[in-house]
């Protein structure tokens, strides 16, 4: 045989060799991206698993929270609505008198009105105990020397003062003109 030959022989063989290489490079490749995609997939799948249940416990976490703010809700306006509280309003009535309404369930006891000394007020005409729906009235009049026009009105739960003070301020609301 003849070199010749032998390069016709090898050739073909060689050829085939590298094709065969390369298909079986080529199936190995392939399988590892199917199996990789497939590995992929499932922690794809779990993750969407993890998030859904991770949405169910905060959907439930979040209603028990609600349901528990609900439930303080309840139970602070059940405590204040069965207790009697004083509520004040301050309106103008006319001319420099203004008028302190107790709109609250409870009797106000040793009120008192103290406002600024810059502020011309006559307020010894309150009484010393307002009841619920009751009001009083008072004279105070603003000049260019008032520093502050808050009136501070102090009063406690008893007539034995025997219960904490309170306090509410407001400043005094402005004249209307009609009056």
């Amino acid at each position: 045989m003849t070199t010749s030959d032998w390069v016709q022989i090898l050739t073909p063989t060689v050829a085939l060799l590298g094709v065969a290489v390369t298909f079986w490079l080529t199936w190995r490749g392939q399988k590892h991206n199917r199996e990789r995609a497939e590995r992929a997939q499932k922690a794809a799948e779990a993750s969407a698993e993890r998030a859904e249940r991770s949405a169910s416990l905060t959907i439930d976490s979040l209603t028990d929270i609600a349901d528990a703010l609900s439930q303080m809700a309840n139970q602070i306006l059940a405590r204040t609505s069965l207790r009697p509280v004083v509520k004040w309003s301050l309106s103008h009535s006319i001319g420099d008198t203004y008028q302190l309404d107790n709109q609250g369930t409870a009797t106000a006891f040793n009120l008192a009105i103290e406002h600024d000394s810059s502020l011309h007020a006559r307020t010894e005409d309150i009484p010393n105990r307002l009841g619920p729906g009751e009001a009083g009235t008072f004279m105070a009049a603003r000049n260019i020397g008032t520093r502050d026009s808050t009136i501070t009105v102090r009063w406690t739960d008893d007539a034995e003062e025997s219960s904490a003070p309170h306090e509410w301020r407001y400043p005094l609301p402005p004249k209307q003109e009609n009056r």
